[in-house]
């Protein structure tokens, strides 16, 4: 498989500018593949290119891509400061009470909803339609009383 150069890489080796490779690419002097150009194209067109340079290069794009890496990991690693993570905690703590209390209330307004439809099963079918009405009224009243912060 041919080596590929970046259009960055061969421009350091050569020294142009990469507007004079991307004429050469336009002109169809200079193929490339991808992006990229093989070894053996940038010798046809510039024979006098000293190709060992390509491993300082290389090395060099390791060392950056390593120092990149690295970097990035150092940055992960940094951990919140007290001060931070005690306010998140905060944070936390009164939401997780908020949602308790939500969900406690619910709980109550579903158990006493379930009493009503049981007491409901004993109404003859006279009382049946007032006592849906009133059992509606009731549910919106409840409803209208619970937080609005959730």
């Amino acid at each position: 498989m041919p080596k590929l150069l970046s259009l960055t890489k061969v421009t350091r080796l050569l020294g142009v500018k990469r507007s004079v490779l991307q004429k050469k690419i336009q002109s169809g002097e200079l193929c490339t593949c991808e992006g990229m150009i093989t070894v053996t194209e940038l010798l046809r067109v510039y024979p006098e290119t000293k190709i060992e340079d390509t491993a300082i290069l290389e090395r060099m794009e390791r060392i950056k891509d390593q120092a990149f890496k690295n970097r990035r990991k150092r940055e992960e690693m940094v951990l919140p400061t007290i001060d931070i993570l005690e306010n998140n905690l905060k944070v936390l703590s009164k939401e997780l009470i908020s949602v308790q209390s939500e969900l406690e209330r619910s709980s109550q307004l579903f158990k006493t909803l379930m009493q009503k439809f049981s007491e409901a099963e004993n109404i003859n079918d006279a009382n049946l339609r007032s006592h849906i009405v009133a059992l509606h009224d009731w549910l919106k009243t409840e409803m209208q009383r619970a937080p609005k912060n959730l």
